[in-house]
């Protein structure tokens, strides 16, 4: 669906999600407007290390942190990118998904959680979740090894 935004900015964000201000569009907008080498940003992201399972590499939550911070990949819950940027992508699974596209934008640029977004949003109540399946870990260190080389 982003591939058909009319826009030249694309945000994919869960439902459960809400923004704290007005401003918090237009300053993931700005962030992507100013920083060209960054192929996108998000609230949630792993650091991949290749002696560590996914669950035990260095996860980056959307809490107050000092400096921008370069991650392996962008989780599915909030990310947002140059819709251009994705025009040739076309993922081969819809099981973590968000693996896949992280790998794919980071191979055009920095994939970023950047400090201007550190604790602008707030969770709605939740009833579950894919992180709450039994296998949810296994599932993403297998798309992990699939699309990633560390």
């Amino acid at each position: 669906m982003a591939k058909l935004a009319s826009t030249p900015y694309v945000a994919v964000m869960d439902d459960d999600l809400i923004p704290n201000d007005e401003n918090f569009l237009g300053d993931v907008v700005s962030s992507l407007c100013e920083h060209p080498e960054i192929a996108a940003v998000g609230l949630f992201g792993v650091v991949l290390q290749s002696n560590a399972s996914y669950r035990h590499c260095a996860h980056i939550p959307n809490r107050r942190f000092q400096g921008d911070v370069n991650v392996s990949l962008l989780k599915g819950r909030f990310v947002a990118f140059r819709v251009e940027s994705i025009m040739d992508f076309t993922p081969v699974t819809f099981d973590c998904e968000d693996i896949e596209a992280s790998a794919y934008l980071g191979s055009l640029g920095t994939l970023v959680v950047p400090e201007l977004l550190s604790n602008r949003t707030r969770d709605l109540p939740r009833q579950g979740g894919l992180e709450f399946r039994p296998n949810h870990y296994d599932r993403r260190e297998a798309a992990r090894r699939r699309f990633f080389k560390c």
